[in-house]
């Protein structure tokens, strides 16, 4: 939902939506309608990047997706494509190897080289 939108809405509109997406329900907002709107939209559930976008993955998952899918022999070049696609990450072959323990521990297989 557009701010714009927001600011053309009633407060007794805002407090329904705010109440939809809360936790905790108010009766009603009291103070400015600015005040009504950012209350609102820090509520309002972040919007996707698009259409069968995938959710933002971190170094760690991105360990981990390399390691379920094997073939890559030695974990320094599983470092090195980390080091690729996460240019400040400060991942070591120990993180790589941390990271298929925890996978085994898990009952997790992993394939090899």
């Amino acid at each position: 939902m557009k701010k714009s939108e927001l600011q053309a809405m009633s407060l007794v509109e805002l407090t329904g939506i705010y109440n939809k997406h809360a936790a905790k329900p108010i009766k009603k907002f009291s103070g400015s309608k600015e005040a009504a709107i950012a209350k609102v939209i820090g509520v309002l559930p972040k919007a996707s990047s698009g259409a069968g976008s995938r959710p933002r993955v971190g170094s760690g998952e991105f360990i981990r997706e390399k390691l379920r899918a094997g073939g890559y022999g030695k974990y320094a070049v599983i470092v090195e494509l980390v080091k690729k696609t996460f240019p400040t990450s400060r991942a070591t072959e120990k993180d790589v190897a941390w990271h298929a323990n925890k996978l085994r521990e898990q009952g997790e297989m992993l394939k090899s080289a």
